[in-house]
């Protein structure tokens, strides 16, 4: 199969290219911002890809939502005591 046809066919069922290793890979392509070229070229500078950069991107965004469901959580129950629970043992 050529490359045309796997590119258009990983972009029509959502799978991305199986490396050599016999990994699953994708992309993704995104519009940048001055401000965000210049945060890449720093952390190149750095020794850090792009790719890593943007997975840590989103590993980060990822724990903030996770943080704010939590701080939800403990807000909602915040009156709750489990001293006037009784013990499950």
């Amino acid at each position: 199969m050529s490359d045309t046809k796997t590119s258009r066919r990983s972009a029509e069922t959502g799978q991305g290219r199986v490396s050599s290793s016999g990994r699953q890979s994708s992309s993704v392509t995104v519009r940048t911002s001055p401000e965000t070229r210049r945060i890449l070229s720093r952390l190149a500078s750095e020794g850090v890809t792009k790719s890593d950069a943007v997975r840590r991107g989103l590993q980060l965004v990822e724990q903030e939502r996770w943080l704010d469901q939590a701080r939800a959580d403990m807000a909602a129950n915040q009156d709750e005591n489990l001293n006037d629970e009784p013990d499950a043992w």
